[in-house]
Order: C-alpha cells, then structure tokens, then sequence
C-alpha cells in the first residue's frame, strides 16, 4: 500500500502537497487534533512566506528555520498546529486515492485551473483548496 500512497502523492507537486494539507480535512477531527488553517489564516501565512520568500513546500525542507522566524500576529497558527498538521502525509495520500477514485480533482490556488473570478475578488481569502467533478475548464466562465 505505501507504494500507491507514494505514487499517489507524486502526482502532485510537493507546494500543492503542502497547501493540501495546510488546508484540508481528511477525515472528522479527532478531540484536541490540530484543525487546518481557515482559508484566511491560510492567506494570512501565505503571505508571510511569500514576503520572505518562502514557499509552502518550503515546510518541508525548512521548518525549524521558518518557526524560529514566523510569529503569527493572531496567535493561532503556532509551530506545534504547524508540525502537526503537515504531519498527516498519510492520511492525505489515502485521501487523495480515495478523491481520485471517485473523480473528484483537486486544485490549489496556485494551479492554473483555480477560478480566476474566484482568486480576484477572495484575493487573499480565496480558498486554498477547490475540489470538483466534471469540466474543470468551467471554472473560468464568469457566466
């Protein structure tokens, strides 16, 4: 089974990994587990690792770097919620077989696909993550 969990996830780019599992549920949170970042809170740590030039895959390769340096204005998003949350590569792989299987796709607002409408008038709040069936290319109709 690891295999397909990796074949899997390597259909998909280590920054969607990240903003996947920075912002999604996989299944009901357990009593005391870490909740994903909000689409807001997401926007708000976004930008943070954009101005310095960090990005969300950047968690991977550098996380004690970015929690010595990253204090969230709102005391919400702290380094152990951060830890936690990108600790469920598991849960995510099964999670995306499972989405892949019944034909939902997957996009980020990094991915071209996103709503164009959608990202410009959210900008910042805009949701991370957007799950769909069908024509994606009906996304970008401002019908």
């Amino acid at each position: 089974m690891s295999n397909k969990l990796n074949t899997q996830s390597n259909l998909y780019s280590e920054n969607k990994q990240a903003l996947i599992l920075l912002s999604t549920f996989f299944s009901k949170p357990k009593k005391g587990e870490a909740s994903p970042l909000t689409a807001a809170e997401y926007g708000r740590f976004a930008r943070w690792l954009h101005e310095f030039h960090y990005t969300p895959c950047s968690l991977f390769h550098q996380f004690d770097e970015i929690a010595v340096k990253w204090k969230d204005p709102k005391g919400k998003i702290t380094t152990d919620r951060l830890a936690n949350i990108l600790d469920r590569k598991a849960a995510m792989g099964l999670a995306l077989e499972k989405w892949q299987r019944a034909g939902i796709w997957v996009i980020t607002r990094q991915d071209s696909e996103y709503p164009q409408l959608l990202k410009k008038q959210l900008r910042h709040i805009s949701p991370p993550v957007f799950f769909g069936i069908g024509n994606i290319e009906l996304l970008q109709k401002g019908d």
